[in-house]
């Protein structure tokens, strides 16, 4: 099953690689880049390869933290549900203070978005995080 995932989503990314360099003015480009590479991420998380797991959402963070500017804030929730994913994985490693720190920067850039434009997405999203990190205070 994970092999035909897997296959679908390296297909996917490679083609998300074209459109990208076929029209780099287009932002959708490297978003969908770095969609494909957090699919990946969690398909290898899901099948024990942490090292590569945290590879992919490493470069997929990464990303979209090169476009977060320019994209609004559906990018920078993007960029914190990375940024969560990439804490999970590092806490699966046994690398409790980067996922914590991790963890704690996602919260931070949805607690900032919520500031100029609050969602109910918004408030579940910061609930998560601020659960996750034991945080009970919603300051």
């Amino acid at each position: 099953q994970y092999d035909v995932t897997g296959g679908y989503w390296q297909r996917y990314q490679e083609l998300a690689e074209r459109f990208a360099g076929l029209a780099p003015e287009d932002e959708r480009g490297p978003t969908e880049v770095a969609s494909s590479l957090q699919n990946l991420g969690t398909l290898a998380e899901a099948q024990g390869k942490l090292e590569q797991a945290l590879a992919y959402i490493t470069s997929a963070s990464n990303m979209r933290a090169r476009h977060v500017d320019v994209a609004g804030s559906e990018a920078i929730v993007a960029l914190a549900n990375s940024l969560s994913w990439k804490g999970r994985i590092l806490g699966q490693m046994g690398r409790q203070w980067e996922a914590r720190a991790t963890v704690a920067s996602a919260l931070e850039l949805i607690s900032n978005t919520r500031r100029t434009g609050d969602s109910n997405l918004l408030v579940q999203d910061e609930t998560n995080l601020r659960w996750i990190l034991g945080w009970t205070d919603h300051t």
